[in-house]
């Protein structure tokens, strides 16, 4: 029962004056579909080795994979302090459901890094009807080789051929 009332089987294409004539309320309902945003960043490769002197490019894959249109997709790039990361495109980027464009961060230094390994961060994200569209933070690593070290080397050297002369000076 429906409020006291006897239950009414009406055909799945009944109309608003079909409803009204059985003693029922009707509405006029718009549906506006929603859908999911969703955004992936995958790469290849995550890690680079650097020599004195070079930048680093990685090259990755910003996809939506949501079923929204997503508009004013950015990307966030963070470095080791000091460094340079910039990202390609350097504009909002916008992307249809299933559709993926090619970006390509790249560090530069400034300068000449200590030996070691570094990080950095990326993240892509949008707003869509105020709600935050964010993709995972993907963590990028970098190797900063150090010059050949030759001074080592030619130190020993140095000091064995003074050896080698003293030796032969006393044995004369």
């Amino acid at each position: 029962k429906v409020r006291g009332k006897t239950p009414v089987t009406l055909p799945d294409d009944a109309t608003a004056e079909a409803l009204q004539a059985a003693g029922l309320g009707a509405a006029a309902l718009t549906l506006i579909p929603r859908g999911v945003g969703e955004l992936t960043l995958s790469a290849a490769n995550y890690y680079q080795a650097m020599r004195p002197g070079e930048k680093v490019s990685f090259t990755a894959e910003l996809k939506n994979t949501g079923t929204l249109p997503l508009f004013g997709t950015e990307l966030d790039l963070r470095g080791p302090r000091a460094w340079k990361v910039s990202g390609s495109p350097q504009r909002e980027i916008d992307l249809e459901p299933g559709q993926d464009v090619r970006v390509t961060i790249e560090v530069d230094p400034i300068g000449a890094p200590d030996v070691g390994d570094y990080e950095g961060r990326v993240t892509a994200r949008c707003r869509v009807s105020g709600e935050l569209i964010e993709s995972e933070e993907r963590l990028f690593r970098i190797h900063a080789e150090g010059a050949a070290a030759l001074g080592p080397t030619f130190a020993v050297a140095s000091v064995l051929l003074v050896l080698v002369s003293l030796a032969a000076w006393v044995a004369v």
